[in-house]
């Protein structure tokens, strides 16, 4: 027997996925997430699919994985401390950073953090022009200097990012020659982190690399370390934000595409059942223990984006569009100084949990709302492994009962209200913000906690169907599975598109493939892009390039694609305008076998399903629900709503007026009453 293995470190919760080939059959397994040491909780959960299921790790064939190090070292500011040097007058680059307001009413705006103090970014002599000829020679003795400040200091990796060295990255790779021949400093150079025009982004965007990038190495050697000792010998793969892996081995200068890469698995996820049950367009949301994270799937294809931002700090790379907020199960609910019930974004993580955990929480929470309000099973979550603590949730609400005079029951319900709330308005950026009518949409829910608010969102949202998938607990796991090797490439040339020459357009394609072709190997499948604006822009959007030749007919198509991707956001396109191309990508695919839905096969009845009923409070008074095991429910099942379908990782509850259909795949497709909305 060979197996394909995936997991996912959330907040609250490790996932482990196991298919076996030929047959399909399908192990999950959810353990408490170990913030202490991460790979313990993965180690903890593959022994718990050994001892539970029979698995033997040392017929694992397939192994791929996703992981947060990145992603929490660079929200919690705990990263290693990073040296930066630069071209000598612009070393405050990043602290003079750019205007950039999300709040037009905020006239002081904080701005995002450096990440490198003042004393530990250094000038040094030599410059390039901006076509990347040479005026004055890198001047290595500065280099050398540099080291000695960093000596002197807690500096633990260095970053550098040289004038123009977009253009020209000789002098960068002499300075990384030096650094490495004087210093044991592992180095990160922007012309192979970031090698784009503007300044500041490709500064931060290699002082970022280099800030998590020791962390990442470092967990990734202890990961394959515990792996090696439990029997897998199979090469780890490391999901991107992107939406593909990297072997440990290739990432290497890459460590910035680990950061938010935890979201992209699961909208792969869920795309493979949408596809499934014949959904193309889709807005997903994956509401873990911490955060919960939206996305668009338009037409079978994942948005993806070039400008993506966490916690207010921009992240200027390839990757898939999700927007996250801090709404997850672990959310905790506090009043602000005016007593005005907030939800968030601080969370009570894997420890010590929400109160009902009984781990020691005592703040309320999301999960503790949930389960006062008769959604969740005390004696069902995970399984029954896990007894969740009515009591202990009442004594969290009661701390706020007392502050706002109003029962248990309302600050409960308030505390989904508002977590729903924020779970919207991320969903509006992605859509509506982006010219796309949510009402057009399938909304799908996974993670432990999405389901549970399906019919809340999609009425929020006026949605006319939820798409839950199977298993959608473990969805992010699962989804790992189906992301093939991933290599993203660019260069900025900026030209004006109107009169361009094609052969030139045609030569960076070709000096873009040989550097894919050096890293992936042959065969790979390649997509080409561009980043454009009109002339005089400082911002560009992202359009796809045809496949094939270059020639007069592909940049025409290039400027037509642009004029409607900019008509589609903001309403309209001057297309007698001129347009400049600004960075020109490739992205390249080693394509592999991922795992498919398989028909679900049961010989049970909606009746046989049927495990009790259940009160649980909605618009305003408890409603007697009838209470599912989805594990019972046959495909083509159908029932109406209020009602609750439980299962180990998750729960769904759905609204009256709702009805609920089994497909052929097992996804619950859940149909609303827009009425409501």
């Amino acid at each position: 027997m060979v197996y394909k293995l995936g997991f996912d470190i959330g907040g609250t919760f490790t996932d482990v996925f196991v298919v076996e080939e030929g047959t399909g059959d399908i192990v999950q397994e959810k353990v408490p997430t170990t913030p202490d040491d991460f790979a313990r909780g993965v180690i903890d959960g593959i022994e718990r699919v050994r001892s539970e299921h029979d698995v033997d790790p040392g017929d694992v064939g397939r192994l791929s994985h996703g992981t947060t190090v990145a992603t929490n070292a660079l929200i919690e500011r705990e990263g290693v401390e990073t040296g930066l040097i630069t071209t000598e007058g612009f070393r405050d680059v990043l602290a003079i950073g750019r205007e950039k307001r999300s709040d037009v009413y905020n006239y002081s705006p904080s701005k995002p953090p450096t990440f490198v103090d003042r004393g530990h970014r250094v000038g040094v002599g030599g410059r390039l022009s901006a076509d990347g000829e040479e005026l004055e020679p890198l001047e290595e003795a500065d280099v050398l200097a540099a080291l000695r400040t960093f000596d002197d200091s807690d500096v633990e990796s260095v970053a550098v990012s040289l004038l123009h060295a977009y253009r020209n990255d000789e002098h960068e790779r002499r300075v990384r020659e030096i650094v490495e021949r004087e210093s044991d400093y592992p180095v990160s150079i922007s012309s192979e982190v970031m090698p784009e025009i503007k300044e500041y982004e490709r500064s931060l965007m290699t002082v970022i690399d280099a800030y998590v990038g020791p962390l990442v190495e470092a967990y990734l050697r202890e990961l394959r370390t515990g792996l090696a000792d439990l029997g897998i010998d199979e090469e780890l793969h490391v999901m991107q934000a992107n939406g593909g892996v990297l072997t440990p081995d290739d990432i290497g200068g890459r460590n910035l595409q680990l950061v938010n890469s935890g979201p992209a698995a699961g909208v792969l996820g869920a795309r493979r059942y949408a596809e499934a049950t014949g959904i193309e367009d889709l807005i997903t949301l994956d509401m873990g223990g911490t955060s919960a994270d939206t996305c668009v799937v338009r037409d079978g294809e994942i948005e993806t984006t070039t400008e993506g931002e966490i916690d207010d700090v921009p992240l200027l790379f390839p990757q898939v569009d999700v927007r996250t907020v801090g709404a997850g199960g672990g959310s905790i609910a506090w009043l602000d100084r005016a007593d005005v019930l907030k939800v968030g974004p601080r969370s009570s993580g894997a420890q010590p949990g929400p109160a009902c955990y009984g781990r020691g929480g005592t703040e309320p929470t999301v999960t503790d709302a949930a389960l006062y309000l008769g959604y969740l099973n005390p004696d069902y979550f995970l399984g029954g492994e896990m007894e969740l603590d009515v009591g202990a949730a009442e004594a969290a609400l009661e701390t706020l009962s007392e502050a706002l005079g109003r029962d248990a029951t309302a600050i409960a319900d308030g505390i989904l209200d508002i977590v729903v709330t924020n779970m919207t308005r991320a969903m509006r950026l992605v859509t509506v913000e982006k010219g796309y009518d949510p009402r057009e949409f399938t909304l799908a829910c996974y993670g432990g906690a999405g389901p549970l608010f399906a019919t809340r969102l999609a009425e929020s949202l006026d949605i006319g169907a939820t798409l839950v998938p199977a298993a959608p607990g473990v969805l992010s796991a699962s989804g790992l599975l189906n992301a093939d090797e991933r290599f993203d490439f660019s260069t900025s040339a900026p030209m004006e598109l109107d009169g361009a020459d094609a052969g030139t357009v045609a030569e960076i394609y070709t000096d873009l493939e040989a550097r894919a072709a050096e890293v992936a190997g042959e065969g790979f499948t390649a997509r080409r892009s561009v980043d454009m604006r009109y002339r005089g822009q400082t911002f560009q959007l992202n359009v796809p390039v045809p496949d094939g030749p270059v020639d007069e007919a592909t940049l025409e198509t290039i400027r037509e694609r642009f004029f409607d991707r900019y008509e589609s956001i903001y309403g309209q396109a001057d297309r007698d305008t001129p347009t400049e191309a600004v960075t020109w990508r490739l992205q390249a695919d080693d394509e592999t076998e991922g795992i498919s839905t398989r028909p679900l096969s049961r010989d049970s009845t909606v009746g046989d399903a049927v495990k009790t009923t259940r009160e649980a409070y909605v618009d305003g008074e408890y409603l007697e629900h009838t209470v599912y095991d989805r594990y019972e429910l046959p495909p083509g099942a159908t029932f109406e709503g209020p009602a609750v379908v439980e299962e180990t990782e998750s729960t769904t509850v759905v609204g009256a007026g709702s009805t609920v259909e089994v497909d052929d795949v097992g996804n619950l497709l859940v149909r609303h009453d827009r009425d409501r909305g």
